[in-house]
Formats: structure tokens, sequence, C-alpha cells
């Protein structure tokens, strides 16, 4: 009886063992599961913490304000927001003294003291925007020119002269004066106020050497 017994129990043996066996092995395969995941999560988050969200199509840094686009008037000045010189080389520029009105007349006997004549402003302003617009028209020796202007109500007529006060009169001043007489427009005679029917408008242009 004590034979039987024994080699009754020596089956089950085996089976106690492979039980115990494949209870170990289980949280192994588990551990090894929680590895590889921890694993990726340490190299997935760096790489996309470094590659940052990506901007949507179509934005532009001026979009957010963060960056200004330079303006024409801001290109036009200086780094340090002065205007630029001008390139106009002054040797060239002309002078003006102040302009007067010399003389004027009306029909009638006696004559109009130069200081109570009239202004002319229209005509004044004419003469002084011709003599700048022509600088290049300028003598060819440096001087001053006497630059006069008949102007004549009755007849409707502008002629533009050198005077005697200047340092360069007859043909040395015929080019530029022409210069000059072209670039009066014609004025509108019945909106001008005038006391007199004729005036003789002058100023002074200085000159220097042509280069």
């Amino acid at each position: 009886m004590d034979d039987s017994t024994e080699l009754s129990r020596e089956p089950s043996q085996p089976e106690h063992s492979v039980a115990v066996e494949g209870q170990s092995v289980a949280p192994s395969r588990i551990h090894l599961a929680f590895a590889l995941v921890a694993g990726l999560i340490l190299i997935v988050v760096p790489l996309l913490l470094w590659v940052g969200p990506r901007q949507p199509k179509g934005s532009s840094p001026a979009a957010s304000g963060s960056e200004m686009v330079p303006t024409a008037a801001s290109q036009e000045q200086g780094d340090d927001g002065l205007e630029p010189e001008s390139s106009v080389d002054k040797s060239s520029a002309v002078e003006l003294g102040k302009v007067w009105i010399d003389k004027c007349e009306k029909p009638g006997p006696g004559k109009t003291p130069p200081e109570q004549c009239d202004r002319q402003p229209w005509f004044e302003e004419a003469l002084v925007r011709a003599i700048q617009e022509n600088s290049t028209c300028a003598p060819e020796r440096a001087g001053t020119v006497s630059v006069v202007m008949r102007v004549d109500y009755r007849r409707r007529q502008v002629d533009v002269f050198s005077g005697k006060s200047g340092s360069i009169r007859g043909r040395g001043a015929a080019g530029l004066l022409a210069c000059i007489k072209r670039s009066i427009p014609d004025p509108n005679w019945d909106s001008l106020e005038h006391e007199h029917t004729k005036y003789i408008i002058a100023v002074m242009a200085t000159y220097p050497a042509k280069k």
C-alpha cells in the first residue's frame, strides 16, 4: 500500500512545476512591454519639442507684427532717420535777390513812384520760378544778371530782358533769358488785378562759374 501511494503522487509533481514556471514568465513580458513604451516616449517627445509646431500655410512674419516692413518713407531716409542730402550740385544753383517793382505806368499825365506801384504776385512768382527751373541755362562765366520782366496789360504781352545793373548783359545773357521766357506760362489776363497798365519787375540773379 505504501508503494502505490508514492507512485500515485509522482505524476503530479511536474504539473506543479509547470504552473510555477508559467506564473514567472507572465510578469517578465509585462515589464518588457513597459520598457519599450517608456523608451519610445523618451525618443519621440524630445523630437516633437525640437521640431516645434508647423506654421500654417500663407502665414508670414509680417502677419504677427513681429517684423516691420520698410515703407517708402523709411527707405528714402537714412538709417538715422534723417533726410538724405540733395543730389543737386550746389555749385550750379542760382542765388536770387529780392524781387521789386522798378516802374509802373497808367494812362494820363504824371508818373507813379516805384514805391507806390501795386504788386503783381502772379508775375513775380512766375519770374522767380522760371529762373530757378533754368539754372542749366546759366551763363558761361560767373556773375550777376539783372532779369527784367515787362508786363503790358493793354497789349497783353510779356517780355524778358537784362537790365544794366548786372555784370552779364547782352549776348552773354541771351541764352539764359530765352530759357526763362519759354518757362513763363501764359497768364489769365482777365483774372489778374492791376491798377496800372504797364509794370517793370526785376530781380538780381547771381550765378557761379561753370565747372
